[in-house]
C-alpha cells in the first residue's frame, strides 16, 4: 500500500484518482546524500534545485564545478523496493543489450529508512531539451532522421526475448532475472493488499486475468481519499452514483474475463519482449542539432507479449490528421519570422505580441503536427518493414489482442469506461472493435466538428478495413444514439 505517512489519494477534475505527496523530500537531506555519495569535499559548494515531478517521482538538479551535473530522483513508496530495483535493472539491461542512449544510474538506495525517508536514484544528467519543446523548431529532414533512429532503436528492443511477463531484477551477482510485475494496476490505491498473482506470468491470459481479478477486488475496497469527487450537499445522490458505477464496472470486468479465452488462444506461442510503452515527447531528449540524445522514464516497464510491444510511439500520435498543411499567413506573422529560430535562443522579437496571437501560433503548430505526423508514422512503419518485417506482421495481425489489453487498462478510467462498454459490446456482437484510443480519437474529432451522429459506425468501418474484415456493415451496428450513450455514462 505504500507508506501512508507520505502518500495520499485525491480525485482530479475527471473523477480519477491521483497520488499526492503528503510529505515533501527534505532538501537538506538530499544535499547530505549528494555530498556523501559523490564524495564532494566540504570546501566545495554545490546546488540542489527542484526540477520536475513525474507520476511517482520528484526530480532534483545537482550541479557543482565545471561539467559536474547530475539528477537525483526521489521515489514515492508506491511499491517499496521493487519499483526502484526493477527500474535500475531495466536501465542496466537496456544499456547492455541495445544502443538506446540512457543516463547511467550512479548510486541508489532501495529502502526508505534513511535520512531522506524515501528511496532514491542518483543518475547522470542528460543534456539537451525535451523533444516536445523543440519539435516545432526542427526541420523536416531532422524529424525524418529522428523517426528513423527511434525505429532502429525500437527494433533492438523488440529483438530481446524473455521467458515470462514480469519486471527485470538483478541478483547479488549482477545477473538478470524476472520477478513481480510492477505496473500501475498492481500498486494503485490499496492494490498491494489484494491477494492476486503478481508474476512473473507464463501467459498473457494469466497476466490479464490477474489484472481483472484485482480490479474486481478494488471495487469493493475503495481508497480513502483526501477529497471526494461529488458535492457533499447531496450525499445520497453521491452514494447512489457510486453504487451504480461500481455495479457497472464489475459487469464490464466479468465480461472481459469471459472474452479472454475467445481472443487469446491457450495454444499459441507465448513470446515476450521489453517495451517502452510511454514514449511521448517529454521522455525523448534531443541535442543542439535536434538529434536524439536520450530516452528516459524506464520505471514500471514489465516484459510484455510481442503484440503489446508493436505499437506506434506516442510522440507520433495525433488527434486530428490533416491532408493539407496549414498556411502560416492565416495564423501569425510570428510563425514566419521565427520558423528557423530555436526555442532557447532568447530572441523575444519572435514571441507573440498578445494572447490572441499566442493562441493562433499554438493552433498553427497543432495543425501542422496533424499534417506531418501521419507522414512520419508511415515512415516509421516503412523503416520497421525493411529492418524488422516480423514487427510489422505482429502489428498488423493482432489488433484484437492489443485492443483487449487497452480495454483492460482503460476499465478504471472514469471517462473511458463507456468506451470500454462499447468495445466489449462490439466484440461480443461482431467479433472485432476499434481500439479504445481510436474510439476516443474518433469521438473527440466528432465533437470538434460538431457531428457526433454515426461516429461509432465510422470507427467500426475503419477498424474492419484495418483488420481485413469484409462482413461488417453499418446496418449491423449498435443503432442506439451515440450522444445518448455518452451522456448516460458521463460521470463528470
Amino acid at each position: 500500500m505504500g507508506d501512508q505517512a507520505v502518500l495520499g489519494w485525491q480525485y482530479n477534475l475527471f473523477g480519477n484518482l491521483d497520488m499526492v505527496w503528503l510529505k515533501e523530500p527534505d532538501t537538506s537531506a538530499i544535499e547530505k546524500i549528494v555530498r556523501r555519495e559523490l564524495d564532494i569535499p566540504e570546501t566545495v559548494s554545490y546546488t540542489v534545485t527542484f526540477l520536475a515531478e513525474g507520476a511517482f517521482n520528484k526530480v532534483y538538479d545537482v550541479q557543482y564545478g565545471p561539467g559536474k551535473h547530475y539528477i537525483m530522483r526521489i521515489a514515492a513508496p508506491v511499491q517499496p523496493q521493487l519499483k526502484t530495483s526493477s527500474e535500475v535493472a531495466t536501465i542496466k539491461y537496456v544499456r547492455q543489450n541495445t544502443d538506446i542512449p540512457i543516463p547511467t544510474v550512479l548510486k541508489f538506495d532501495l529502502v526508505h529508512d534513511n535520512e531522506l525517508g524515501f528511496e532514491w536514484m542518483l543518475m547522470e544528467y542528460l543534456p539537451g531539451p525535451k523533444l516536445d519543446e523543440q519539435w516545432r523548431f526542427m526541420t523536416w529532414p531532422k524529424k525524418e532522421l529522428l523517426v528513423r533512429e527511434v525505429a532502429a532503436l525500437f527494433m533492438q528492443l523488440f529483438q530481446q526475448r524473455l521467458p515470462t511477463i514480469g519486471n527485470l531484477y538483478m541478483n547479488k551477482n549482477q545477473q538478470f532475472g524476472q520477478g513481480q510485475d510492477v505496473e500501475l494496476v498492481f500498486f494503485w490505491e490499496y492494490h498491494l493488499e489484494f491477494k492476486v498473482p503478481r508474476g512473473p506470468f507464463s501467459s498473457s491470459q494469466e497476466w490479464l486475468r490477474a489484472s481483472l481479478d484485482l480490479q474486481l477486488q478494488a471495487m469493493d475496497h475503495p481508497a480513502e481519499v483526501i477529497s471526494e469527487p461529488y458535492d457533499d450537499s447531496d450525499e445520497e445522490a453521491a452514494r447512489n452514483e457510486s453504487l451504480r458505477r461500481t455495479t457497472w464496472i464489475k459487469d464490464l470486468d466479468q465480461r472481459l474475463i469471459e472474452l479472454l479465452p475467445r481472443i487469446l488462444s491457450a495454444d499459441e506461442p507465448q513470446i515476450f519482449t521489453l517495451h517502452h510503452h510511454d514514449l511521448h515527447g517529454n521522455n525523448i531528449f534531443v541535442d543542439a542539432n535536434h538529434e536524439l540524445s536520450g530516452i528516459i522514464d524506464w520505471e514500471c516497464m514489465p516484459t510484455v507479449p510481442l503484440w503489446v510491444a508493436c505499437e506506434i510511439p506516442k510522440f507520433l500520435q495525433t488527434l486530428l490528421d490533416r491532408d493539407v498543411p496549414p498556411d502560416p499567413n492565416w495564423y501569425s506573422t510570428k510563425i514566419l519570422e521565427g520558423s528557423s529560430k530555436d526555442a532557447s535562443d532568447g530572441d523575444s522579437n519572435h514571441a507573440p505580441d498578445n494572447e490572441y496571437e499566442a493562441d493562433n501560433v499554438e493552433l498553427y503548430y497543432d495543425r501542422l503536427e496533424g499534417h506531418e505526423k501521419p507522414k512520419l508514422r508511415t515512415l516509421f512503419l516503412e523503416k520497421m518493414q525493411r529492418a524488422c518485417p516480423e514487427w510489422v506482421e505482429v502489428y498488423q495481425n493482432n489488433k484484437a489482442k492489443a485492443g483487449l489489453v487497452e480495454a483492460v487498462a482503460a476499465l478504471g478510467n472514469n471517462w473511458q469506461t463507456w468506451l470500454v462498454d462499447k468495445w466489449i459490446t462490439a466484440v461480443e456482437e461482431h467479433g472485432f472493435a476499434p481500439s479504445i484510443s481510436n474510439m476516443a480519437r474518433t469521438y473527440e474529432q466528432a465533437v470538434i466538428w460538431d457531428n457526433r451522429d454515426g461516429w461509432f459506425d465510422g470507427a467500426m468501418a475503419k477498424a474492419a478495413e484495418e483488420q481485413g474484415i469484409d462482413t461488417y456493415t453499418a446496418e449491423n451496428a449498435d443503432t442506439s444514439s451515440d450522444d445518448e450513450t455518452s451522456d448516460k455514462y458521463e460521470l463528470i
